[in-house]
């Protein structure tokens, strides 16, 4: 009898904790347009715009901060993104022990549940603490990679990820795209993996430099593994330095589109290739890179094996 009795009260405690984390949650359904900070009291926020592919965080007449604290959960509906705009910024407050989470807002978890936060134009962000898991879905056009970089009408974003994971996302775990040599991307002792091609001849990128401010972006201390291309330099900018990369189905380190910049101090085991260059790379510095365990362990018209 006790025992029936216990079983009950164990099963009445649990539906009330599952009411109670239904009823607070947030349900965000329109454009953010003032400076906001999102806190525990409010969490799960739930990215649910009733007509668009996104939520927006911007406001023309001023510039504008959301402000997301440790401990909070950010879930997307199916295909939803967030997107900051010109001039405005996201800043993510995780803690090592209480990370911000950004997730999907269905039962499953599985890759592109939902789309990405995407910085566009003049934005800027700073990241630190998070995880982030199940993006990539492109069915909204640029909807592609976990966190994504795109300048337009000559801004550029400028952001900052520290002690971040990225993981189980479609196409790329952090990408900049169009960029002509400004936009700023710098990623810091993170771990990206598990990111995959979502179709057929698609790929998956850890994280893709694509014509970034040279002397300010880099990609340092990070554990990027098991994509099919570990970290990708392509055209102008970017450091390389004191990462480890592994498990990557074609290539650890992949430069193109004459890159200059440092690959240094950097270890790539179990890939492919190891360090791939696919032009002269004479201005570029690569040194004491270790890399092990891989079939093909440089490739390239200029790559040294130091």
């Amino acid at each position: 009898m006790k025992s029936q009795l216990l079983q009950k009260l164990m099963a009445m405690f649990i539906l009330i904790l599952t009411l109670s984390s239904i009823c607070s949650a947030t349900d965000i359904t329109s454009n953010i347009t003032t400076t906001t900070v999102w806190t525990t009291a409010g969490s799960p926020y739930i990215i649910t715009p009733p007509t668009l592919s996104y939520i927006e965080v911007g406001n023309s007449q001023s510039a504008i901060t959301l402000t997301i604290e440790a401990g909070v959960t950010v879930k997307f509906v199916d295909g939803k993104s967030l997107h900051i705009i010109e001039s405005d910024g996201l800043i993510v407050e995780g803690s090592a022990n209480n990370p911000v989470i950004f997730t999907t807002n269905s039962v499953e978890e599985d890759y592109g549940k939902w789309g990405n936060i995407l910085f566009y134009g003049d934005s800027y962000g700073e990241m630190s603490n998070f995880e982030l898991k199940c993006g990539g879905n492109t069915s909204g056009g640029s909807n592609v990679g976990g966190i994504r970089l795109e300048d337009y009408n000559y801004g550029y974003p400028n952001v900052q990820v520290f002690n971040g994971k990225i993981h189980q996302c479609y196409n790329y775990g952090i990408v900049t795209s169009n960029s002509d040599g400004h936009s700023v991307l710098q990623v810091d002792s993170s771990e990206v993996y598990d990111i995959l091609g979502e179709e057929a001849g698609d790929y998956g990128y850890g994280i893709h430099f694509f014509n970034c401010d040279e002397d300010n972006s880099l990609a340092i201390k990070n554990n990027v593994h098991d994509c099919d291309y570990g970290i990708v330099l392509h055209g102008a900018g970017g450091k390389v330095l004191n990462n480890i990369v592994t498990d990557c189905d074609f290539t650890g380190i992949y430069a193109e589109g004459n890159y200059n910049g440092e690959v240094i101090n950097n270890v790539v085991t179990d890939s492919e290739v190891g360090i791939h260059f696919d032009e002269d790379y004479s201005g570029t510095e690569v040194k004491n890179n270790i890399v092990s365990e891989c079939p093909i362990s440089y490739e390239g018209t200029s790559v040294l094996s130091t």
